[in-house]
């Protein structure tokens, strides 16, 4: 009897399996295993990868804007501001700089162009040395303003990716993802503005360089259609 019990137990659990096996329920656990592992910080590595490089491209294009800054600023005879990028351009040439550093190179630089595109009508006085200076800066500010531009595309794209993550993620995930990403959180929202205010002072500076009858061909080569 005994016998005939467990033989009758061998074939409905034969049977289910093979029921199982019909219907894909076999995977049914690896399926729930490979679900679980699917947390929002699964791909956080690779964003954290991402950041890493984008800051990196900020800090030299950072670098390069504000050394065609001290020039502009120079030659309009605001020596104290030149001096203050200029030193700033020393602490970003040195390497190993903290977010803070680079928050306050972004800051000074939007501070700068917007000084410089309200000197347009004035420079118009400069003598014909300093004019040459503000035509010297000319391509070095407009690969500035391409690079920046190209950052703020590529950080868009990073934040958007950044923001879908957290929105599915725990409070707890959140807030470490938060501390993770947290320099491009900060500086990504920031570049629009400063894209559109250092493309529309690129301008002006050609502008100005061409009523002058400067050399503008290779500014505009590099400026391209932005």
């Amino acid at each position: 009897m005994k016998k005939f019990v467990v033989l009758l137990l061998l074939i409905a659990s034969l049977s289910f399996a093979g029921t199982a096996n019909a219907f894909g329920l076999s995977d049914l656990s690896s399926a729930v295993s490979s679900d679980s592992s699917e947390t929002p910080k699964a791909n956080v590595a690779d964003l954290n990868s991402e950041q890493a490089k984008l800051k990196k491209r900020l800090v030299n294009a950072i670098m390069h804007m504000l050394s065609a800054q001290v020039k502009v600023l120079d030659a309009t005879g605001d020596k104290e501001a030149a001096g203050k990028a200029a030193n700033q351009v020393k602490v970003l040439k040195a390497g190993n700089v903290q977010d803070e550093e680079i928050d306050k190179s972004v800051a000074l630089t939007e501070e700068n162009d917007k000084a410089i595109a309200k000197k347009e009508k004035s420079m118009n006085e400069m003598d014909a040395s300093s004019k040459k200076k503000v035509a010297s800066a000319l391509i070095p500010y407009a690969l500035g303003v391409v690079d920046i531009s190209k950052l703020n595309s590529d950080f868009a794209n990073w934040l958007s990716r950044v923001q879908s993550k957290l929105s599915n993620a725990s409070v707890t995930n959140a807030l470490s993802l938060k501390k993770d990403l947290g320099f491009g959180l900060n500086i990504a929202p920031k570049l629009p503005d400063l894209t559109s205010q250092t493309t529309s002072t690129t301008h002006k500076l050609l502008a100005f360089c061409k009523s002058n009858e400067l050399e503008t061909k290779g500014a505009e080569d590099a400026l391209g259609d932005l």
